[in-house]
């Protein structure tokens, strides 16, 4: 007996060691490393256990050698996405104030130049495509703007606390639903609020509106004259849900798993009567998300539902 509890002994402080090993390969397992920057190297294996004199000291040797790796890689990462949303935000500022001019100028020649009716046409089209650029350029802006906000996040650079208040979204659909009917009058719109206050906490209000602007927007856009839109609006389980749904179309299938990436346009079968940019869907997948929530579509032949869920005040 004092033999076997000896050699039990011996075993368990041996492999003492290797636990610690493995425990540090656990933690770095659980590293969120999706975006943002990630600093991996107060993850390493001590010294004391990382020395290639044994078995043990190989493997957290090893460890430390990819844990540096990886780490470095991350850095590259991080150093790239700052480098290219830096870019496109400079970029989508330095555009603002020529396509503004472009409008400017061609809405001055409409007014006060003599044009025949096949040069209002052509000046209509530049018009048209200045105020698409324009809308790409500033959602463009919006969308940097946001990835540097969640980058900030992930660092954990913020040193201040946000300044947040509580948002009524009952408001705030009321006001985007009015303004979606206003542009879409060949579409049929309904809208269902509670009669009591549905609030949240937001440090940007106006990203709450952009996103239901988006879904509505996007609901007339991809949709055919004469096509029910609902949108409804409730609390359940400490969450405030958010749907819109059309009778339209829907959306192909193959696209449904990825409608809110970036770039992403619908099919034929939701061919747009107006310019898409392809944005609009992923900016109300980010504001979402920077709320605490999320962002679901369901979507078949006559039927199609977005449906919005964020943490109540």
């Amino acid at each position: 007996v004092i033999v076997g509890f000896g050699v039990w002994w011996w075993v368990r402080r041996s492999m003492l060691p290797l636990g610690n090993v493995s425990g540090v390969a656990a933690r770095v397992s659980r590293v969120p490393m999706e975006s943002g920057s990630v600093d991996l190297t107060r993850y390493r294996v001590p010294n004391d256990l990382a020395q290639p004199t044994d078995e043990v000291g190989d493997v957290g040797f090893a460890l430390n050698q990819l844990i540096d790796s990886v780490d470095s890689a991350l850095a590259e990462r991080t150093a790239s996405e700052n480098q290219l949303r830096q870019f496109v935000a400079d970029a989508s500022h330095e555009l603002r104030t020529p396509l503004a001019a472009v409008r400017g100028y061609s809405e001055m020649m409409v007014l006060t130049e003599p044009l025949t009716e096949n040069g209002r046409t052509l000046l209509g089209r530049v018009q048209a495509q200045s105020e698409r650029m324009s809308e790409l350029v500033e959602q463009l802006l919006f969308l940097a703007r946001m990835d540097a906000a969640e980058a900030q996040a992930h660092s954990q650079l913020q040193t201040e606390p946000a300044q947040v208040s509580q948002v009524d979204l009952g408001e705030l659909l009321m006001d985007a639903v009015s303004d979606a009917h206003a542009a879409g009058r060949d579409h049929h719109w309904e809208v269902q609020v509670p009669d009591e206050p549905v609030s949240i906490t937001s440090e940007n209000p106006e990203q709450l509106s952009r996103l239901m602007t988006n879904l509505l927007s996007n609901a007339r856009k991809h949709t055919p004259e004469g096509t029910n839109v609902s949108t409804k609006l409730l609390s359940e389980e400490g969450q405030a849900v958010l749907t819109i749904a059309d009778d339209g179309p829907g959306i192909a299938p193959e696209l449904v798993t990825k409608v809110f990436d970036r770039f992403v346009r619908g099919s034929d079968a939701r061919a747009p009567s107006e310019g898409s940019t392809g944005l609009g869907l992923s900016i109300a997948r980010s504001v979402a998300e920077a709320h605490g929530g999320s962002i679901t579509v369901d979507s078949a032949p006559g039927s199609t539902v977005f449906t919005v869920k964020l943490p109540l005040a």
